[in-house]
């Protein structure tokens, strides 16, 4: 047998990045290009206002003259106990730019050539400051009408500059150094106060305080604990050797007395008579030497105990002793503390008082030198003519204008909601789109766009309501066919009628039978396309003037039958109550049934008649709906729990980049050869 086939993997999917990217693309492409097309003479208009009002405003310019000067930052020599003005520390550059050119120097440099140089004609000058990169340069120019004016103006402008820099140094200088010598003033008085107070205290605790030849409290209380400390030690030492002098002499002397009596002993069981006196004598040494031994052991535990109590009684002593001194030295070490803080405080003081008067010393020397921190560098050149660059303003204005003319562009695209395209559709409504009808041009304005024929080749429309028929009728496989079906818009000439017509015709030509009913009883057009009497219809049905198959004819249209508007009477806003008894009246007699109503957002029909139907299908005409219209009348239609099967977009220009449907002309047969093959 042989073995089993290997089984072939599933192809992975090649990713989708690149192909969305380049439909993306082209969405936008599209976009943008529409949009051009239909804003584009916008910013042409915007181009042209500025170029031209530029252009209008300096064809009569007078010739300008400009006349320029350079200043730099001062170098300044440092010294010792000198402090650099603030203002070289921080970056200045943009304050001192914006100085120069205030009104306050302006105001300044008219007066003074009012004043000293009264011959010349003054003219308005414009001056510019730029500081030159990674320098602190600043590059003077001003322009005028007067070149004589405009250079001496600007010499002015520098001098004045400088002027005003010296007169703000001496009113900073002189409102520091009254300040400085009011704290001086303060600092002297709180320093003196200081010393003053350490002084006192000196003398109200000078016994206390002051010790002679270091005997202080705290020597006394050092003196007191080491003495106190050897008492201890020799009481332990007393006790150590006493004990062992008296256990050495006792065991001496109870050893001897023990040999003594053994010798006695020893005489005592002996026959010899010579040894009577020797045991005599034995006996009284023996005698004396037990009172040495008792002697020894009551007199030494005697001594020991005196001494031992001496020496107690010493400790106890010299612990009071270093009590009382220890008292004394707590009390004269508060008061040195307090003495040691106010001589802190006296030495803070006086550091405060000696900078202060550092400053003032350091101000007084700063007064004596030059302390203007920018210096001209080059003076003012004589004023030259300059172009006036009428060519290159005018260009610059027609920039401005262009950019302008875009965000307006760009401003009126983002407020307008109405979808161009597909996707533009989808992004809009979260609902299934089920076809797209291309944009067809009318033969005549009289006649329109005619509803489809059964000889038809306009191939696009029969597909795109081939299409539209298949999604309704195969849209779910879980439910049952709509059998009757609502064709509405939001608002009024989005093409509804001629989807309705079409898509009747399309459901008629595989053989079922249609009731098409014109639903607008206002402004119906059905019974024109299919060249029918207007009434009587349904008007009349719903007003019970006349039976249902007495208004319903036959169209041309093999299976199709047509069920006109009717004569709308003039008020008919309850004409649709009965909608639900008309409606199961004509259920059975055909398969399917088309409703062609008026808008949504127009009057209240379509809300009486769509929940009797299976269902609502909107038309969205591209370019044309807003897109807020037709979300208000979903949200209608889905109040009254009405179900939307989807939506239909209308009047898509086949040239857009994402309507990829029925573009291939070639494929379906040329209506001209299909003639000529008929002859």
């Amino acid at each position: 047998m042989e073995e089993d086939a290997p089984l072939l993997e599933a192809p992975v999917p090649a990713p989708q990045s690149r192909t969305a990217f380049a439909a993306r693309f082209y969405i936008q492409f599209d976009h943008y290009k529409r949009l051009l097309w239909k804003y584009g003479w916008i910013p042409v208009l915007a181009v042209t206002a500025g170029a031209g009002l530029q252009w209008y405003f300096i064809k009569d310019a007078q010739p300008q003259y400009a006349s320029v000067g350079r200043m730099i930052v001062g170098v300044r020599i440092p010294l010792p106990n000198m402090t650099p003005p603030i203002e070289e520390v921080n970056n200045f550059l943009g304050t001192q730019s914006e100085l120069m050119k205030s009104d306050s120097i302006g105001n300044r440099v008219k007066q003074s050539l009012q004043s000293k140089r009264p011959e010349l004609h003054p003219v308005p000058v414009e001056l510019e400051v730029a500081i030159s990169p990674k320098a602190s340069i600043f590059n003077l120019q001003a322009k005028g009408a007067e070149p004589a004016y405009t250079q001496a103006f600007l010499e002015t402008t520098m001098q004045e500059y400088i002027n005003l820099k010296k007169e703000l140094f001496e009113k900073a200088t002189l409102s520091t150094q009254t300040s400085l010598e009011a704290k001086l003033k303060e600092a002297g008085v709180e320093l003196e106060q200081s010393h003053a107070a350490v002084i006192s205290y000196r003398a109200t605790n000078d016994i206390v305080i002051q010790p002679a030849g270091g005997n202080s409290a705290l020597d006394h209380l050092s003196s007191a604990q080491l003495k106190l400390a050897e008492a201890k030690s020799d009481l332990v030492s007393l006790k150590i050797t006493n004990s062992e002098n008296r256990d050495e002499a006792y065991k001496v002397a109870d050893s001897k007395l023990v040999e003594m009596k053994f010798e006695r002993d020893h005489l005592t069981n002996s026959t010899m008579t010579s040894d009577k006196l020797e045991f005599t004598n034995l006996n009284k040494r023996i005698a004396i030497q037990e009172d040495m031994v008792n002697y020894l052991q009551t007199r030494s535990e005697e001594g020991m105990k005196n001494a031992q109590l001496v020496q107690e009684q010493k400790i106890q002593s010299l612990i009071g002793e270093v009590e009382q001194w220890g008292k004394k030295a707590l009390e004269e070490n508060e008061k040195m503390s307090s003495l040691d803080a106010l001589k802190e405080v006296e030495r803070r003081l006086q550091s405060h008082y000696d900078s202060i008067q550092s400053d003032l010393h350091t101000l007084d020397m700063d007064k004596g030198l030059e302390q203007e921190t920018i210096t001209t560098l080059d003076a003012a050149t004589p004023a030259v003519a300059i172009p006036p660059q009428k060519i290159k303003r005018t260009i610059m204005a027609g920039l401005v204008g262009f950019f302008l003319g875009i965000g307006i562009v760009v401003f009126l695209d983002r407020l307008d909601d109405r979808p161009n395209c597909f996707t533009e559709l989808e992004e809009l409504f979260a609902m299934p789109v089920l076809g797209q009808f291309p944009l067809l041009k009318p033969k005549s304005r009289k006649i329109g766009v005619p509803i489809l024929q059964l000889d038809d080749d306009r191939y696009p429309l029969i597909e795109a309501n081939r299409s539209l028929r298949s999604a309704l009728l195969y849209q779910d496989s879980r439910h049952e066919q709509p059998k009757s079906i609502v064709i509405s818009s939001a608002r009024p000439n989005d093409g509804k009628s001629m989807v309705a017509a079409n898509l009747a015709v399309t459901l008629a030509q595989t053989g079922a039978r249609v009731l098409l009913t014109d639903a607008d009883v206002r402004r119906g057009v059905l019974h024109k396309h299919f060249s029918v009497p207007s009434s009587p219809g349904l008007a009349e049905v719903l007003l019970g003037q006349c039976p249902w198959s007495s208004a319903v004819v036959q169209t041309p249209i093999p299976n199709l039958f047509l069920l006109p508007r009717g004569t709308s009477p003039r008020h008919s806003v309850n004409l649709f109550a009965t909608a639900g008894k008309v409606l199961s009246e004509i259920a059975g007699h055909f398969d399917y049934y088309i409703f062609d109503t008026s808008p949504v957002m127009v009057g209240d029909d379509v809300l009486s008649l769509a929940p009797h139907v299976d269902g609502v299908v909107m038309v969205v005409r591209a370019g044309f709906t807003s897109g807020r219209v037709v979300q208000t009348a979903l949200d209608s239609l889905q109040l009254r729990r009405v179900k939307v099967l989807g939506l239909v977009f209308n009047g898509v220009r086949p040239g857009a980049s994402d309507y990829y449907y029925y573009k291939f002309k070639e494929y379906y047969p040329d209506p001209q050869a299909a003639k000529n093959n008929g002859h």
